[in-house]
Parts: C-alpha cells; structure tokens; sequence
C-alpha cells in the first residue's frame, strides 16, 4: 500500500508542478494521508455483528 501512495503523491506532484509553499505540499500530502486511512480503516474494520456470534 505504501508504493501505491507514494505513488499518488508522484502523480499529484506531476499534476501540480508547482506548489505556492510548502504548507500548500502539505496539505496535499494530508489530504492523501487521511484519504487512505479512511480506505484502510473501512477494510479492517470489525464488523461487530460477526463478533457478538
């Protein structure tokens, strides 16, 4: 997972070329952090249901 992130940070860094400053970097790079958290936490969630069984 780590290769396809930092690869979206290569596509993003491509895309923008230029960024204004560096909080502007990153902020991008949060903003991609949290996205594949969210992804990563909606497939290792537990699903609850399952466990009270």
């Amino acid at each position: 997972m780590q290769g396809c992130l930092n690869e979206e940070i290569r596509h993003w860094e491509r895309a923008i070329r230029i960024f204004p400053n560096s909080e502007s970097a990153l902020r991008l790079v949060g903003n991609l952090l949290a996205e594949h958290n969210e992804v990563w936490a909606e497939r290792h969630s537990l699903d609850m249901d399952e466990f009270h069984e």
